[in-house]
């Protein structure tokens, strides 16, 4: 056994503690001395037995009168605690003391115990997480097929898509791209990019280029969208432009047309003359029209009682077996100046009227007698 220095130079081992007769120094194999600074303790003798001591014996110092110490056996059967307390002063078990050391974890430099409890589900569920696992990050993706019906199901937290029928980045960079307006074709930028498209306010005739149009680049030059019409063959909304080597339905502009070039009848898509219009009106005994003739050549007459005056109307080609019908305007009619019947005669149509003011007739129809 280890020996220590204790009180005044006794070699003692062991360790000290509390007990029921006081507080227990440790074991000794010599006796220390009986004092008043060692009063009250209790000691265990571990040394051969004599005839003052016996082995392993418990003594405690004690004073039978002031100035006399002695040590003094305690009673056998004395308390001795088998478990460890905080609040009793007997002496404990060995075993007891080694059963509580066991109980308890050994201190690691750098290490601390925790109040949390690890239980063996929360073990089953780590050794579930694969390594380099990382919180909140998607490693699986659920995506539809190309006919966007039929939901795709990841294998092994991972998923094939078939981007064969679309089309890369690569392939749309010549697409049109609408960039803005410019002035001018002067104005647009010198450096485009393939598939710019700029709106030009005014006109550029050196690039085929009207008000208002769109160019696009192609990678080498502006390339106008809106095309170029050939309007050459066609006639210009002011009729300037000459027909010229045209025909149509056998009729050469410039050249006089034939009476009768076609027929008037439905479905005949060739031209007439107004001369076979006419003809074909008479023959058909249709109505001709004429329309704002002067009435202005008023005669004094007595033909018709009520209406003093008589205007003479010339119109070509009139009979006086011919059937005339006048149409007054709505001024004229409301006077009341107007006789209501009208005749034909060789060249032209009378009318009646109890005035000589000048009028204009809006419309006569002549009836082919």
């Amino acid at each position: 056994m280890s020996s220590i220095t204790y009180l005044s130079g006794v070699s003692a081992s062991g360790r000290v503690t509390s007990t029921a007769q006081g507080v227990l120094m440790g074991s000794f194999d010599t006796m220390p001395t009986a004092s008043e600074e060692n009063l009250g303790v209790t000691v265990l003798y571990t040394g051969p037995s004599t005839g003052d001591f016996v082995i392993n014996t418990i003594y405690k110092c004690t004073t039978t009168s002031p100035g006399l110490y002695a040590w003094t056996a305690c009673p056998v059967g004395a308390n001795v605690d088998t478990t460890i307390s905080g609040t009793s002063t007997n002496p404990v078990q060995n075993k007891a003391i080694s059963a509580a050391l066991d109980a308890k974890v050994d201190v690691v430099t750098g290490k601390q115990l925790s109040t949390e409890d690890y239980t063996s589900a929360e073990k089953t569920k780590l050794a579930g997480v694969d390594i380099g696992a990382e919180v909140n990050v998607i490693d699986t993706i659920k995506v539809k097929d190309v006919n966007g019906t039929t939901p795709m199901t990841p294998t092994a937290k991972a998923v094939t898509i078939d981007l064969s029928n679309y089309a890369r980045l690569s392939d749309i960079t010549t697409v049109l791209k609408y960039k803005g307006t410019v002035a001018s074709y002067s104005a647009l930028p010198s450096s485009p990019a393939q598939g710019d498209v700029y709106n030009i306010t005014a006109a550029d005739s050196t690039h085929g280029v009207k008000a208002g149009d769109n160019v696009a680049w192609t990678g080498s030059a502006w390339d106008v969208l809106s095309g170029t019409i050939d309007t050459s063959a066609f006639v210009t909304l002011n009729g300037t432009q000459a027909l010229t080597n045209k025909t149509y339905n056998g009729y050469t502009p410039g050249a006089a047309m034939a009476k009768g070039i076609g027929t008037v009848a439905s479905g005949d898509t060739g031209l007439v003359t107004g001369d076979a219009v006419y003809t074909a009106l008479q023959d058909a005994g249709g109505a001709q029209i004429y329309t704002n003739l002067s009435a202005s050549a008023w005669t004094a007459d007595t033909t018709y009682e009520g209406y003093g005056y008589r205007c003479a109307i010339p119109i070509s080609g009139v009979t006086i077996n011919d059937v005339p019908e006048v149409v007054f305007s709505l001024t004229d009619a409301q006077t009341g100046n107007y006789a209501s019947v009208c005749e034909t005669y060789a060249g032209g149509v009378y009318v009646y009227s109890t005035d000589n003011t000048a009028i204009t007739i809006p419309t006569i129809l002549i009836h082919k007698g």
